[in-house]
């Protein structure tokens, strides 16, 4: 379909302006949105390493802390369970395959991971605690990944198999 313009016009429609402005406003409202949402991504093939120094995981530098990860196929959360421990996680809850991810409002409590979606909970090593919504029979464990961790050096190292730890 083309569009009819008037005479002397450059071609440029009143629609065509509307609807570039709309587009532009659209990019300019979600871009900071989407530069919010930090995931680091992790290109490494099945049964790889990753390396990892907490300085450039910023939300990893304090006990508690929680950062979202790709890692191949993999989407993990490493979190800092204390001083001396950094685990790996599924980011995906086994109860309706939705993320955990703090962006998503996904919770380390000091004790344990809280779906923001059903409050199933799941313990540092991916044990299904409980939750308020199913039966404990009907969660399965959250996968986990092994994580070697020298905090004093604040360097580690996650070791994505072809499965679980």
């Amino acid at each position: 379909m083309t569009r009819k313009t008037e005479p002397g016009h450059d071609g440029v429609t009143r629609r065509d302006f509307l609807e570039c402005v709309g587009v532009a406003t659209g990019c300019a409202l979600i871009t900071p949105l989407l530069q919010a949402c930090e995931v680091a991504e992790i290109v490494i093939k099945e049964g790889g390493e990753f390396p990892f120094d907490i300085k450039d995981l910023a939300g990893l530098e304090k006990v508690g802390g929680m950062v979202p990860m790709k890692a191949g196929d993999h989407k993990l959360l490493l979190i800092r369970v204390d001083d001396s421990t950094v685990v790996a996680l599924s980011q995906t809850c086994p109860h309706m395959n939705l993320s955990l991810s703090p962006d998503n409002g996904g919770k380390w409590d000091g004790k344990k991971l809280v779906c923001p979606w059903h409050k199933s909970e799941f313990g540092a090593d991916g044990k299904y605690l409980g939750g308020v919504t199913v039966a404990p029979k009907d969660v399965p464990d959250l996968p986990s990944y092994e994580v070697v961790f020298d905090a004093k050096a604040g360097t580690g190292v996650i070791k994505v198999g072809g499965g679980p730890a």
